[in-house]
């Protein structure tokens, strides 16, 4: 009873005596994924209701398979596809890996500034540093990174 109260207290998910059940064992293992996914969900939550505000900077919600990132789209300078991946390179030297298509995030993105230049690379037009002629031609971003334009 000492140990129940005190995980009540710390608010415990759940609490398993032992021998441990089995079935109150996967009881409580749905339990927690339910409440992650709830917190999941006011993250999305919050960023939509920032999204929907006049003067508010724009977020985009990347679920990673550890964790769920909320980005003010101004921080994201460009993207890169790798099959069914998109690499998100941020302001902040961050890369987040989320196993969406590029695709998707085209048709989310476009309308804010983000240019797709070639198969593989969206890129967010206020980070362009230059337009380099060599190669067949690569835009240059405000990083230093290069990407390759479309012949």
């Amino acid at each position: 009873e000492e140990f129940a109260i005190k995980a009540i207290k710390f608010s415990a998910l759940d609490y398993l005596l032992k021998p441990v059940d089995t079935s109150e064992l996967r009881a409580a293992l749905e339990k927690a994924l339910s409440t992650i996914d709830d917190r999941k969900e006011v993250s999305q939550f919050e960023a939509l209701h920032k999204n929907i505000q006049p003067n508010e900077k724009r977020r985009l919600v990347l679920k990673t398979q550890e964790s769920v990132h909320v980005v003010e789209l101004d921080q994201i300078i460009r993207c890169e596809a790798d099959r069914n991946y998109t690499s998100f390179f941020l302001k902040d030297n961050k890369k987040i890996l989320v196993s969406k298509t590029l695709k998707e995030y085209e048709t989310l993105l476009s309308g804010h500034n983000f240019l797709r230049v070639q198969q593989s690379h969206l890129i967010n037009i206020n980070y362009v540093d230059r337009y380099d002629k060599k190669n067949g031609g690569a835009v240059v971003m405000k990083d230093g990174s290069e990407v390759p334009l479309s012949p």
